[in-house]
């Protein structure tokens, strides 16, 4: 019996050593962060990495996804994709950003979303208080009210 567990158990090792691990794509954002403003660099962690580019585009509320940019593989084993996104031509709502691994240039191997992250590229608006009258040279200014700062 012990020698039956045994043959058992080497087949097994010899079957999972032949599968390999697969890829694995972990955003370094957090669902539902929030981007704004121009230049943004969108990073992502791939893990047992067989892949030889990422391919990474967001997805409106509504509707198909939209092309960002294609991160490629610099070198064997790279545990780590980068690309550069500009927002600021996108009017604010909410949306999903997906990076999708291939391991030649049609096979693909791992997907990964972020969800629910919010583009904010409006400008806050604020009020300072009344300017007083009658300045002069020298004196000090006391701003006392203020709201979105």
């Amino acid at each position: 019996m012990n020698k039956i567990l045994g043959i058992l158990a080497v087949l097994a090792l010899a079957l999972f050593s032949i599968g390999g691990a697969e890829a694995a794509i972990t955003w370094d954002l957090a669902d539902a962060d929030g981007v704004t403003g121009a230049t943004q660099n969108l990073s992502l962690t791939v893990s047992d990495n067989t892949l030889n580019n990422v391919t990474i585009a967001y997805q409106l509320s509504t509707g198909g996804y939209v092309f960002i940019a294609e991160a490629l593989n610099a070198t064997a084993n790279q545990t780590g994709f980068d690309v550069a996104w500009d927002t600021t031509t996108l009017t604010d709502q909410v949306f999903t950003l997906i990076a999708i691994g291939y391991t030649t240039n049609t096979t693909e191997d791992q997907a990964a979303n972020l969800t629910n992250m919010n583009i904010d590229n409006t400008n806050p608006t604020a009020s300072y208080g009344e300017v007083p009258v009658n300045i002069t040279e020298n004196e000090t200014i006391d701003f006392v009210t203020a709201s979105d700062a």
